[in-house]
C-alpha cells in the first residue's frame, strides 16, 4: 500500500493556508490530496478556515478593530469576504520559503488580497482535478446546528459531483462522526486524536476504521496494535524529512504535512 500524501491546509509552507492558492499549490507539488478545515459563519455559510479567531491570518484588526478577537462564527460571509487572508504570508514568511527563493514573485502577487474561500469554491476547484479531500469538521457554535450543518455539507457535495472515493471526513468531535454515519455510511470517516492510541480508545471507537493521530504522540508499538485491530493510521503534522521516511517505512496509510513537496520527493525517489 502506498502512503497517501496530504497537503495540510493546502501547501501552507508555500502559500497562505486554507486559501485557493494553497490548494492549487498541492497540484504543483504532486500531492495526493489536501486537508482543509470547515467552519460556519453567522449566516450559516460554509467557509474554510482553521483558527477560532481571524487575527493570525487576516487583516481583521484593520477592517473590524472592535471585533478583531471575536470568533469567526460571529462574522457573516459578506464580512469575511472583505478580509485579506493572503498578505500576512508575504509579510511574515512563516516558513522562510520566500526568503529561500522557493516562492516566485508571480506567486506572491496572487496572494495579495486573497479571500477566505467558501466551501463551494473549493469543490469547484476539485471538480477539475484528481485531488482527494480530507475535510475536517471544526466544532460548531451550537450542537443543535449539527443536523443542518451536515445537510448543507452533503447538499454541496452532491451538487459538486465529488465521489465518495475522493472524500474523507475527519473531526476531533467524534459525536459528529457518529451522526455522519447515519446519513452517509459510504463516506470514509477519520477520528482525529491528540493523544496516545490506547486499548480503551480502540474499543470505544468502532464507528471508524481510520485514525488521524498526532505523529508526536504515537509509537510504533501503538501503531502496530491499532493495525492489528483493523485500524488504518494517518499521521499529522509531519514536517521533518527523517520522520517522513520513518513513517513511510512503517507503512502508514497517510501523512499530513506542510511540506508535501518534500514527501513527494521521498516517495518518488
Amino acid at each position: 500500500m502506498t502512503t497517501a500524501n496530504f497537503a495540510h491546509r493546502g501547501v501552507r509552507s508555500l502559500a497562505p493556508e486554507n486559501t485557493i492558492p494553497a490548494y492549487q499549490m498541492a497540484l504543483a507539488c504532486r500531492a495526493d490530496g489536501i486537508e482543509v478545515d470547515l467552519q460556519v459563519t453567522s449566516d450559516f455559510q460554509l467557509v474554510l478556515f482553521h483558527d477560532r479567531t481571524l487575527q493570525r491570518t487576516t487583516n481583521v484588526a484593520k477592517c473590524f478593530p472592535n471585533r478583531s478577537a471575536d470568533p469567526l462564527h460571529s462574522f457573516s460571509l459578506a464580512e469575511l469576504q472583505t478580509l485579506d487572508a493572503g498578505s500576512w504570508f508575504i509579510t511574515r514568511d512563516p516558513f522562510g520559503t520566500i526568503n529561500a527563493g522557493e516562492v516566485s514573485a508571480t506567486e506572491l502577487r496572487t496572494f495579495e488580497n486573497t479571500r477566505i474561500p467558501r466551501f463551494s469554491e473549493l469543490l469547484e476547484f476539485l471538480s477539475s482535478n484528481h485531488l482527494k479531500l480530507n475535510l475536517e469538521l471544526k466544532k460548531l457554535p451550537r450542537h443543535d446546528q449539527l443536523p443542518s450543518f451536515i445537510e448543507k455539507v452533503f447538499d454541496l457535495l452532491k451538487s459538486s459531483g465529488i465521489t465518495p472515493d475522493r472524500l474523507s471526513v475527519s473531526s476531533f468531535e467524534h459525536e459528529y462522526l457518529k451522526k455522519l454515519l447515519e446519513y452517509r455510511p459510504d463516506f470514509e470517516l477519520h477520528a482525529l486524536i491528540d493523544c496516545k492510541i490506547t486499548d480503551r480508545f480502540l474499543s470505544n471507537t468502532p464507528f471508524v476504521q481510520i485514525i488521524n493521530a498526532n505523529a508526536k504522540r504515537i509509537t510504533y508499538k501503538q501503531y502496530r496494535k491499532a493495525q492489528a485491530k483493523g485500524f488504518s493510521i494517518n499521521l499529522y503534522t509531519v514536517n521533518d524529512i527523517k520522520k517522513m521516511q520513518e513513517f513511510l517505512n512503517w507503512g502508514v496509510a497517510g501523512i499530513i504535512t506542510d511540506y508535501p513537496q518534500h514527501l513527494t520527493t521521498l516517495v518518488e525517489g
